[in-house]
């Protein structure tokens, strides 16, 4: 077992089409791009009102805390598995303490609450 703050693995993934259909639209499917060890916060942000339903909805975000040289190459249009969850990524930012982490930050697939 792996111990330290960076002990939860994560499955990046990342999309290659495959082929097209019928109608000529694309075919893709999910690829195993790397295994990452980070550390993982969870975050509330992004909350709107929805006049139809009377209620507020708030979107919680995940940011997970690797090393820089780990993901380097990792962008928007991946996805991450982690626990049995899909998160799609929403940026990738440089650690504020710049000592060669970065933070992915990502939200779950239909996850709000």
């Amino acid at each position: 077992m792996r111990t330290g703050n960076l002990r939860n693995q994560i499955t990046i993934q990342s999309r290659a089409q495959t082929g097209t259909d019928r109608q000529n639209a694309p075919i893709y499917t999910w690829s195993t791009w790397k295994e990452v060890f980070t550390e993982i916060a969870a975050r509330r942000g992004g909350e709107s009102f929805s006049e139809e339903n009377k209620q507020r909805f708030s979107q919680e975000y995940y940011r997970f805390r690797c090393r820089f040289y780990d993901v380097d190459g990792v962008s928007a249009s991946m996805r991450i598995l982690f626990d049995g969850q899909l998160y799609d990524i929403r940026s990738v930012l440089p650690d504020h303490n710049r000592r060669g982490h970065t933070l992915i930050e990502a939200t779950l697939q239909d996850g709000t609450s």
